[in-house]
């Protein structure tokens, strides 16, 4: 699972480590040899290495297995519909949230990540988000002169199909996720 997450100390460098080790005397000694660190570049290098880090949790937590399960569909589907592998940023920003909280959900959503992912997949960086995007509309409420405020966030009960129960007083916005 290494090569789903960049290396702080080799960020820009496509290497990890390799030990050997051999016999000096009475003496073991370790090596370190660099070799080259094979590079996430679609989904199917994601899905391949993530069965494999799969693999290896569910041998120490066997009932976590759905939700790896749920997780790698999440990513697959991120993949699918958003472009220039935004769902990859997603993944790692979630995982490194995971590795300081491991009790946490994997079948969650980090709403945080995934607000950060649509704009990246729209071409918005942090600098320049619209003011849609900072929680407010462009429309006033009906006899108010304050804007109504709405998350960039899409309403999750509006995608799937409960929209209409909390249409007035939903904080996210009534839209397509999959668009």
């Amino acid at each position: 699972m290494a090569t789903l997450l960049t290396d702080k100390q080799n960020q820009g460098q496509n290497l990890s480590c390799s030990w050997s080790f051999q016999q000096v005397g009475q003496n073991l000694v370790a090596q370190q040899a660099p070799v080259n660190k094979k590079e996430i570049r679609d989904i199917g290098s994601w899905t391949n290495a993530f069965l494999i880090y799969m693999g290896i949790v569910m041998q120490k937590h066997p009932n976590r297995a759905q939700e790896l399960l749920k997780y790698m569909e999440t990513i697959r589907t991120y993949a699918q519909g958003f472009n220039n592998r935004v769902w990859l940023g997603y993944d790692v920003k979630f995982r490194k949230r995971q590795e300081r909280a491991p009790n946490r959900l994997w079948a969650t959503i980090d709403m945080e990540a995934y607000a950060k992912m649509l704009m990246q997949s729209n071409g918005i960086t942090l600098g320049q988000v619209p003011v849609r995007a900072s929680g407010l509309e462009s429309t006033h409420q009906v006899g108010s002169s304050q804007p109504h405020r709405r998350s960039f966030v899409p309403c999750f009960a509006f995608n799937r199909g409960e929209g209409k129960k909390t249409a007035g007083a939903c904080n996210y916005n009534h839209v397509c996720q999959s668009c």
